[in-house]
């Protein structure tokens, strides 16, 4: 059965939440173009004109404050979780911000896919403006999550 149901067509179309809508996330709504309907979570209200011109529905919310999430549970089929973890958070340490994500989304029908985009903190001081690294170069110590795998397939 389909996990939709039996909804009016508007809404058994697939829909993609983009959580942390900075660099690379706005890369995303860029290349969709209009394929799927977005949604895009900001934590700042002065950001939805710029999301929306950037082709998704907006949304206001904190990944710090849980209550503001309340909302997400079942609004999409697939999640790209692209925020960082909270500046200063020790390697290793239970992401507040993600556990808060997770518990929003389980609210209602859980996404079928959840991906999530780690940040290029993770090769340290090897990225600058406009290199180009893949899976091929070492990661810093000290800058990856004990027992994580870390993946990269191309960034730039």
């Amino acid at each position: 059965m389909n996990p939709l149901g039996a909804l009016p067509a508007r809404f058994r179309r697939g829909r993609l939440l983009v959580v942390g809508c900075g660099d690379v996330g706005l890369r995303v709504l860029r290349q969709l173009g209009g394929r799927m309907q977005v949604l895009a979570l900001t934590s700042s209200p002065s950001r939805v004109p710029e999301l929306r011109t950037a082709g998704a529905v907006p949304l206001v919310g904190d990944l710090d404050v849980p209550a503001s999430l309340r909302r997400l549970g079942g609004l999409s089929t697939r999640v790209l979780h692209l925020a960082p973890p909270p500046a200063g958070e020790a390697a290793g340490a239970r992401d507040g911000r993600t556990l808060a994500l997770a518990h929003a989304l389980r609210r209602r029908s859980p996404p079928r896919a959840l991906v999530y985009g780690s940040t290029t903190g993770v090769y340290g001081g090897f990225c600058h403006v406009g290199s180009t690294f893949g899976r091929c170069h070492r990661l810093i110590p000290g800058f990856v999550v004990p027992g994580s795998t870390p993946v990269i397939t191309h960034a730039r």
